[in-house]
């Protein structure tokens, strides 16, 4: 019966379990770039501030967590460091680059100085953002009242060399689609087989499509054909297979002397519907060398959209820190960005 409670009572714990995520809007998104500290070095220490949580507790913090970046590479193995993390609060605005100023209070060790493994992140996961692998456990839990801004500190001692690399995020991030596949091939012009690539993204706010366009008729006018299924339908006359149903069509431009056209870029304001869609498209463009038909088709193209929007700019995040010693008392001047980090509670 003991064994039964303490059971129940850890599995409500564990769904019971909340996350913040510094910055705001990178829960699933990758930022936009990486960054080796502090764990890259053999004596580093960081304070990472935090306005978002104002008005918003968080009673009992228990972990903190990070992810590798996409380009983490081959030294990003497993180690073994010396590692002390302390907890507070800090008046973000007064936030400097003198390590015992930015505490409003002495601060609350919450993990004690000992040596503390990292994970192997050297392999990068099928699809970025890798998961919170990176996970210290705290000592004691830290009680955030949300009065004032969260300030975590990270020391670390008897480093390993070869770069570490972690998630990070100083600007505005943008989130790729999957690898669109080709359908079929294009006609033939007097340029070679007319040719279409996509590229889609998106950023915090929106959808971007662009399109470029290879060997069709020179400095002639391109449409693009836009719709939900492919259809593979030979119609008597046309040079090549219509590989979409063609619910919309756009005007992209019009192509040069060699039949390319690119940077052609077709914007929509980010929708939480987008996720799982898959576009097929295909463009066409008159061409009087076609024996049937005088229209150029290029091959189809099977693109999915990215799987969610972009990553804001980050706000209310303030860090600076020192490679040097997790002693030194002055870090680089503060910028507005953030190790992503992940804050279980």
């Amino acid at each position: 019966m003991r064994f039964l409670l303490s059971l129940t009572c850890a599995a409500t714990a564990l769904s019971a379990q909340n996350v913040h995520i510094q910055p705001p809007g990178y829960a699933g998104v990758e930022g936009n770039s990486s960054t080796g500290i502090p764990f890259s070095y053999a004596s580093a220490r960081v304070h990472q501030a935090d306005s978002n949580r104002i008005g918003q507790p968080m009673p009992a913090i228990t972990a903190l967590s990070w992810r590798r970046d996409r380009s983490a590479g081959a030294s990003a193995t497993a180690r073994t460091i010396d590692v002390t993390i302390l907890m507070g609060k800090c008046d973000i605005a007064q936030f400097s680059a003198t390590f015992a100023n930015n505490w409003l209070a002495p601060p609350t060790t919450v993990y004690t100085t000992k040596p503390t493994n990292l994970p192997d992140i050297s392999q990068a996961p099928p699809v970025p953002p890798a998961p919170f692998a990176v996970t210290i456990p705290l000592d004691v839990s830290f009680n955030y009242d949300g009065v004032d801004s969260l300030l975590w500190e990270l020391q670390v001692d008897n480093g390993v060399t070869g770069t570490y690399s972690l998630d990070w995020s100083s600007g505005a991030a943008t989130t790729s689609a999957p690898t669109s596949t080709q359908l079929g091939t294009g006609c033939t012009t007097p340029n070679g087989a007319m040719g279409l690539t996509t590229t889609f993204s998106a950023t915090a706010t929106a959808l971007n499509l662009s399109f470029t366009v290879a060997r069709g008729p020179s400095s002639a006018p391109v449409v693009l054909a836009l719709g939900l299924a492919d259809p593979n339908l030979t119609l008597p006359g046309f040079c090549t297979a219509i590989r979409t149903d063609a619910i919309a069509q756009v005007p992209l431009g019009t192509t040069n002397t060699t039949g390319s056209l690119s940077g052609a870029v077709i914007s929509a304001p980010w929708n939480d519907a987008f996720p799982g869609v898959v576009l097929f498209t295909q463009v066409l463009a008159p061409d009087a060398s076609q024996t049937g038909v005088p229209v150029a088709l290029s091959d189809g193209r099977q693109s999915p959209l990215p799987l969610t929007s972009g990553g804001p700019a980050p706000t209310g995040v303030r860090r600076t820190y020192s490679t040097s010693s997790s002693s030194a008392p002055t870090g680089v001047a503060p910028s507005t960005s953030a190790v992503v980090t992940e804050i279980r509670y």
